[in-house]
């Protein structure tokens, strides 16, 4: 059988405050890398929130960019029919 030691008040005290102290600790640690994280996410929404702006902006431009092209494309067509003497005579053109 194993005997149980029995701590005098003083040293029950001693221990509580140890253990006090330690959990303390541990809490200001938790604390702090809770502090971080949270710095952390808020930088990390900034940049996301950054990111989707100029992606919006992008697209943006790449709209408008596919229209200019579209429409370039429709005034060469228009040019190429002109040259070959509209669409109507180029089909009759390759029937023959």
């Amino acid at each position: 059988m194993s005997s149980l030691q029995i701590l005098s008040p003083e040293q029950r005290i001693q221990q509580l405050e140890s253990t006090l102290i330690s959990v303390m600790t541990q809490v200001q640690d938790l604390d702090r890398q809770l502090r971080s994280s949270l710095a952390e996410r808020a930088d990390l929404q900034q940049r996301m929130d950054r990111l989707e702006a100029l992606q919006g902006m992008a697209e943006d431009v790449i709209y408008d960019n596919n229209e200019e092209l579209q429409e370039r494309l429709d005034v060469h067509d228009d040019r190429l029919d002109n040259l070959d003497g509209g669409p109507e005579e180029q089909q009759n053109d390759d029937s023959d």
